[in-house]
């Protein structure tokens, strides 16, 4: 039914983004895409993924346990993009999302490509019609946009071809990556009960089930 692609640059954080994906509630096959361009890593996905829909998951990006099986359960049947939206430590912000794509309909449009920025949503977005864009919780997170080391932040603006509008507070943020793995259940549940959104009651169905 989905197929995970695990897009990453070799980051430090790639091991972490990967365990969170095994550890998911909701068993996924998962590809790893290795060093390409931002554009080029899409549209590979894109292109050979075997099933009807495609999650793609950035290498920094560690989702609650949950995270998938709550996208899915979600998804509604006319959109060609569903979002989930992720929680920065290092701007204590949500920012970020995951994305789940309908695969066959991405095609017909095309696939991926970037803007100026080198940044992909924007042009994807306006292609498809935001009748057709869908997001799992408009309040609650479902995962952690984790900041790894500074000194692997200049690869991935190389590589990827654009740069993060918050590199002042990556360059100030010092947490561990392993501390931030574990903000993906405690972090994100305690947003989730704060703010009472669909991600909290859907939790709470699921442990009363």
């Amino acid at each position: 039914m989905i197929t995970a692609f695990l897009i990453t640059n070799g980051r430090s954080s790639y091991p972490y983004a990967m365990r969170a994906l095994e550890e998911q509630t909701y068993k996924v096959p998962i590809v790893t895409i290795h060093n390409k361009g931002w554009v080029e890593a899409n549209n590979l996905a894109l292109e050979t993924c075997p099933t009807e829909l495609m999650l793609r998951v950035d290498d920094d990006m560690f989702l609650h346990p949950a995270a998938v099986e709550f996208m899915l359960d979600t998804l509604p049947a006319k959109t060609t993009m569903h979002r989930g939206k992720l929680y920065e430590p290092h701007t204590r912000r949500v920012a970020g999302r995951i994305k789940v794509y309908k695969v066959p309909r991405c095609r017909e449009i095309g696939g991926f490509r970037a803007n100026r920025l080198g940044k992909i949503d924007r042009i994807f977005e306006r292609t498809v019609g935001h009748d057709n864009i869908s997001i799992a919780d408009k309040q609650c997170p479902v995962g952690i946009h984790s900041c790894p080391p500074w000194s692997e932040q200049r690869e991935y603006e190389r590589l990827w071809g654009h740069r993060k509008s918050t590199r002042e507070q990556m360059k100030r943020f010092d947490m561990p990556l392993q501390e931030q793995f574990g903000m993906r259940v405690w972090k994100i549940e305690r947003i989730a009960r704060q703010r009472n959104g669909r991600f909290w009651k859907w939790l709470q169905g699921k442990s009363e089930s």
